[in-house]
């Protein structure tokens, strides 16, 4: 049984488990999107999660209080 991935910020374990729900396609899509985005972040760059989401999903949500993420915690 395969073990399930672990992420150590909430907000994206959370996010990829939603990811994970996703079609087959748009998962894919997503996942080229994220490699895409990951070659794209600088290290020592603070990013709002909003901004990851979006990259990643092109869904622009409001989200109230949201976290920087750093970007080599991504």
């Amino acid at each position: 049984m395969p073990i399930a991935q672990r992420f150590h910020i909430e907000h994206v374990q959370e996010f990829a488990l939603q990811m994970k729900r996703a079609s087959r396609l748009v998962r894919k899509l997503q996942i080229e999107s994220t490699a895409q985005l990951l070659n794209e972040l600088d290290d020592d760059s603070l990013y709002p999660f909003d901004y990851i989401v979006y990259r990643i999903t092109g869904y622009r949500a409001e989200i109230v209080d949201q976290p920087m993420l750093l970007g080599s915690a991504l």
